[in-house]
């Protein structure tokens, strides 16, 4: 209420999108894997495993994009600052992306 539709309209966004995206991955998966004979659940529950994955991934970088967002807006060039909280949010992002994999192959390596 305090900041309007517009911030109110991002954060009710993401909760009805991810299910949605989840269900029509988990549906495409599990239908071309059945068209090559196979059973494809198992396939379908890593792919939308992997996006719900990459959306909390790309959401703190998300967080990292507003607080540039937030701090510098005020007093300086729009553009300038829509740029750097962007690569920002690429960056973090990628970041933490690799640190993922990285941890994935240490504890594979240890379990294995």
């Amino acid at each position: 209420m305090k900041y309007g539709p517009g911030i109110a309209g991002l954060f009710l966004a993401f909760p009805a999108i991810l299910p949605a995206s989840a269900t029509l991955i988990e549906k495409h998966e599990r239908q071309r894997k059945e068209r090559a004979g196979l059973q494809g659940s198992a396939r379908a529950r890593n792919a939308v495993a992997a996006d719900a994955a990459g959306a909390a991934m790309g959401s703190i970088g998300l967080l990292a994009f507003a607080a540039l967002i937030t701090v510098f807006i005020p007093g300086h060039q729009p553009w300038a600052v829509i740029l750097l909280a962007t690569v920002a949010w690429m960056a973090v992002s990628l970041v933490i992306w690799l640190l993922r994999k990285r941890i994935s192959t240490i504890v594979k390596r240890w379990a294995g």
